[in-house]
């Protein structure tokens, strides 16, 4: 949960903090414990034993050979790639060109260079977002845990659904934001009229240049909630082509999300009284025998 809401909310909306704001920041400390018991993770990883296909004979595998081998060639490179503490490695890589160039220009010469360095440190650190996968890795605990929870398949269905709703809702907020700060723009600047197309990024269209990230958040979410349910922005239009393709596909993808939950909420609700519904039936088919016998409605 840690890492499905706190990661992108981190990398999309917040600004990169310095190393020495780094170890004043509580979050980048709780970053380093989570980091922490990733590593240790893996290392568990590959002692747990696990069971072989079917076809294999279904049997427990308890060598360690054959752990490592399996857990080497499935989640163990990405494993590596998310415990990695990459903000804290750029961070320090920052803090040294800084120290070689007092200037302020990383160390580098020519600006181009020093542009397109801040633009692959920037992409680097999106590499964090690849923690999101372990998300998926999540669903053998939930599934163990439903073993021990005594609550109908109904409920724990309907709770999956509204974090379904609420995580995606979250993560395109946070990619919304992602996609406005791809190409910065001056606060002088002026403002666009609002009845042209392309301009400058959403963020500086709808004047929260000067914002600060909680806002800049509480409008995204407002922004994505309608794509979500209804396909439309509201008043916060998109203002590049970046943002008109990425508004394109989480309207694709939020109404795919949103189809699913309806449909499968109500699927559920109509299911949670049986009893309920059985009467039901059956007073249905009662009628229907009383009215094709002609039965009388007087009482003897």
């Amino acid at each position: 949960m840690f890492t499905a809401t706190v990661t992108p909310f981190e990398v999309c909306v917040l600004e990169p903090l310095s190393l020495h704001d780094m170890l004043r920041d509580p979050l980048s400390w709780i970053n380093r414990i989570v980091d922490f018991v990733f590593s240790i993770d893996i290392v568990v990883q590959c002692f747990i034993a696990f069971q072989a296909p079917l076809e294999r004979g279904g049997s427990w595998v308890f060598d360690h050979k054959q752990i490592f081998y399996r857990y080497a060639t499935s989640w163990m490179p990405l494993d590596l790639i998310t415990a990695f503490p990459i903000d804290l490695f750029i961070a320090v890589y920052e803090e040294g060109q800084k120290a070689s160039n007092p200037g302020g220009t990383g160390g580098l010469r020519n600006p181009d260079d020093s542009a397109a360095s801040v633009s692959l440190l920037r992409i680097i650190r999106m590499l964090r977002l690849l923690k999101l996968a372990r998300i998926l890795r999540a669903h053998r605990i939930l599934k163990r845990w439903e073993n021990y929870i005594g609550v109908s398949f109904a409920v724990i269905s309907l709770v999956k659904f509204t974090m379904i709703m609420l995580i995606a809702t979250h993560w395109m907020a946070c990619f919304w934001i992602l996609v406005g700060r791809l190409d910065p723009v001056s606060d002088d600047l002026p403002v666009g009229p609002s009845h042209v197309a392309l301009s400058t990024n959403w963020i500086h269209r709808a004047g929260l240049g000067n914002a600060s990230p909680i806002e800049i958040y509480s409008v995204a979410t407002y922004v994505a909630l309608n794509i979500i349910t209804s396909g439309s922005a509201g008043s916060i239009n998109p203002s590049s082509v970046v943002e008109y393709y990425f508004s394109t596909l989480i309207a694709i993808v939020g109404s795919g999300v949103w189809a699913y939950v309806i449909s499968s909420g109500c699927g559920i609700l109509a299911t949670l009284d049986p009893h309920g519904v059985h009467f039901r039936h059956m007073m249905d088919e009662l009628n229907v025998f009383s009215r094709e016998k002609n039965l009388s409605r007087a009482y003897d």
